[in-house]
């Protein structure tokens, strides 16, 4: 059982914004299959057996029939966003983004969203805080989209 099939409201906000069609297909992380297929990956170049591909936006848009259009963000680059403090219980709770915002000052409803990018789009096994990143993928489900095979290459 998926994250999706366990829980419809976030179904519901997936299909929202458009990730869908990516989504669906995990049916759980592997933080194996992930290691090695990182370690293989060099110079935005994958080789799986005899298969050789590139590993562009462009590919990974082809792949898991997400869109190319909205924001190109990456991690490290800065966030300007602040609405994302509406998922917090208290919007004006102080934060440490060196230390994370601790899952346990977010609304309710928002905890299976960050374990859905926690798990399949940044994939780490510590649920426990959110950084800018999963603030800035958080920001998509309440009207900030990203491009995210930007942000997955």
């Amino acid at each position: 059982m998926t994250l999706l099939d366990s829980n419809p409201q976030l179904s519901t906000k997936v299909q929202a914004i458009g990730w869908m069609p990516f989504i669906s297909k995990f049916y759980d992380s592997n933080p194996e299959v992930t290691r090695v297929f990182a370690l293989s990956l060099v110079d935005f170049q994958e080789e799986v057996g005899d298969i050789h591909f590139q590993v562009d936006e462009r590919s990974v848009a082809v792949a898991t029939g997400l869109s190319l259009t909205d924001e190109r963000w990456f991690k490290y680059k800065r966030m300007d966003i602040t609405e994302w403090r509406q998922l917090l219980k208290n919007p004006g709770q102080e934060v440490s983004f060196r230390s994370g915002v601790a899952r346990k000052y977010f609304k309710k409803e928002w905890h299976p969203v960050l374990d859905l990018i926690h798990r399949y789009l940044t994939c780490e096994g510590g649920l426990s805080s959110a950084y800018v990143y999963h603030l800035r993928l958080m920001s998509a489900f309440i009207g900030f989209p990203l491009n995210l095979p930007y942000y997955l290459v």
